[in-house]
C-alpha cells in the first residue's frame, strides 16, 4: 500500500478550507482575492506532485479508466442531481411547479443538461448552440481528469525539460483560447493548468521536507508582494473557473508561490497533533468534502438569507460542510469516530 505523506494531506485540507471561505466571501472581498491566486492552482499542484508517470500505453489506458470512474462520473453525478434540486425547489423560488405529464418541459431539460455536460463551464453559457446551464464547480474533477490524463500520455513520448516546454505552449494555448471562446469538457482550462501538473511532479520531495521554515517565508514573502502588486494595485485577481487570468503570466507565478508557501506550512505542522491530525484527515478525503461543497450551493442562499453576518455565515458553512462530511464517514463509509473500519 503506498505510504501517504501527511504534509500533503494537511495541505488539502487547508486548500479545501479554504475553497469553501472563499466561495462563501463576496467577490470584492479582499481576503476572497487573496484565497482565488492560489487555492485551485493549489490543488492542481498537489495532484502531479502524488501523481506517478504511466510507463506503457496499457498502463496509462487502465489509469485513464480508473480517473474516469473516480473524477468524471462523480462530477457528471453531482451536477444532473443538483440540477434536478434546483427544478424540484423552483416553487420556492417563485416559480411554478413542473408536473411529470410536461414531456416537452422534461425534454429541453435533459437538452440543458447534455449541453452543461459537454461544456463542464462554471458558469451559464450563451454559445452558437444556444444557452448552456452552468456545470458548477464540479467543472474541477473534468479538468483534473483531463489535464494528468493528457500530461501522462504526452509523458510516454516526450521527457524532461522538454515536456516542460510542452506544457508551457499548451499554457499559453489554453489561455488564450479561453479568452475568445469555451471548448467542451474546459478543454482549454486543461490546457491552462497542466503547467501546476507538471511542476507539482517536478519538484523534488526534498525540496519541500528539507528546510521548510526559510523557505515558507521566502515563499509568504514572494506571494505578498507580488499579490500586493496584482490586486490590491489592479483591484483584480486570478479565476481559473471564469478565466480571468488577471496579470498573466505574473498571476501564475502568484500562484506557485502561494500554493508552495501552503506546502511548506504544512511541512512544518506535520508532526503536530491535536488539532492538526484532524486537518490531516480533511485532506485525505477532500474530495469528498468537495463533491458535498459542490452541493451544498442548493440550499446556501437560503443560509444566506437567515445569516446576514459574513463572519458566522463562513463558519457556519464550513460547520455545515464538515457535519455532513462526518455524517457521511460514518454512516456509508462505516468508519468510527476514531476514522476505523467497523467490523461486520
Amino acid at each position: 500500500m503506498k505510504k501517504r505523506l501527511g504534509y500533503v494531506d494537511m495541505a488539502k485540507g487547508i486548500a479545501i478550507l479554504l475553497v469553501i471561505l472563499g466561495h462563501t466571501l463576496p467577490p470584492a472581498n479582499y481576503i476572497r482575492g487573496a484565497i482565488f491566486s492560489f487555492h485551485m492552482p493549489l490543488f492542481f499542484l498537489l495532484g502531479g506532485y502524488t501523481m506517478k508517470y504511466s510507463d506503457t500505453a496499457a498502463e496509462w489506458r487502465e489509469r485513464a479508466i480508473r480517473g474516469f470512474h473516480r473524477l468524471v462520473i462523480p462530477a457528471v453525478s453531482l451536477f444532473v442531481i443538483r440540477y434536478l434540486l434546483f427544478i424540484l425547489t423552483a416553487p420556492l423560488q417563485g416559480y411554478s411547479w413542473p408536473t411529470l405529464a410536461d414531456l416537452a418541459f422534461w425534454r429541453s431539460q435533459v437538452v440543458l443538461m447534455l449541453k452543461g455536460i459537454l461544456f463542464s463551464s462554471s458558469v451559464a453559457l450563451e454559445t452558437r448552440i444556444g444557452f448552456v446551464p452552468a456545470f458548477g464547480m464540479a467543472w474541477f474533477l473534468i479538468v483534473l481528469f483531463t489535464a494528468k490524463t493528457l500530461l501522462d500520455l504526452l509523458h510516454l513520448k516526450i521527457r524532461g525539460w522538454k515536456l516542460g516546454l510542452l506544457c508551457l505552449a499548451l499554457l499559453i494555448a489554453g489561455v488564450r483560447i479561453g479568452s475568445f471562446i469555451r471548448l467542451p469538457f474546459s478543454f482549454d482550462l486543461s490546457l491552462a493548468v497542466i503547467i501546476y501538473l507538471w511542476i507539482g511532479k517536478s519538484i523534488p520531495h526534498k525540496f519541500i521536507e528539507d528546510r521548510p521554515f526559510a523557505r515558507f517565508l521566502a515563499c509568504v514573502a514572494l506571494w505578498t508582494c507580488l499579490l500586493l502588486f496584482q490586486y490590491f494595485r489592479f483591484h483584480e485577481y486570478a479565476d481559473l473557473s471564469q478565466r480571468r487570468y488577471s496579470q498573466f503570466p505574473l498571476c501564475y507565478i502568484v500562484a506557485i508561490c502561494g500554493s508552495l508557501a501552503v506546502m511548506y506550512f504544512s511541512r512544518l505542522l506535520d508532526r503536530e497533533g491535536f488539532p492538526f491530525r484532524q486537518l490531516r484527515y480533511i485532506g485525505q478525503y477532500s474530495m469528498d468534502i468537495l463533491c458535498i461543497h459542490i452541493m451544498d450551493v442548493v440550499w446556501f442562499p437560503f443560509l444566506a438569507e437567515s445569516i446576514r453576518f459574513l463572519p458566522l455565515l463562513c463558519v457556519t458553512r464550513i460547520a455545515i460542510d464538515l457535519a455532513i462530511f462526518v455524517l457521511y464517514r460514518r454512516s456509508v463509509r462505516g468508519e468510527t469516530a476514531k476514522g476505523t473500519i467497523r467490523c461486520k
